[in-house]
């Protein structure tokens, strides 16, 4: 999705809620990926989990933002397809 199908940005939810709308999905069924405080809290007030992927700030912020979970990489996550949809294990800090 891209800036353009929202009218607010981060750190308004609205984009997080538009993408679960896009896909057909609760937010509460859907799970943000999220380097910076801001969109960590955009993704929790739409509802959504959120995971933190350590970047631009710490697992500290990241944390205070509001993150479920916190990841090194991108690397430490699998995504595996399952009949009733994906399994998500990741390996946390």
């Amino acid at each position: 999705m891209s800036g353009d199908r929202v009218v607010n940005g981060k750190p308004h939810p609205e984009p997080y809620i538009r993408g679960a709308e896009m896909v057909g999905a609760d937010p509460a069924e859907c799970i943000v990926v999220e380097d910076a405080p801001t969109g960590v809290g955009a993704g929790k007030a739409a509802g959504c989990k959120v995971m933190g992927v350590l970047g631009t700030h710490s697992v500290e912020e990241l944390r205070a933002a509001g993150c479920d979970w916190v990841v090194k990489s991108l690397l430490d996550v699998n995504v595996t397809p399952t009949s009733d949809g994906l399994r998500v294990t990741m390996q946390t800090i």
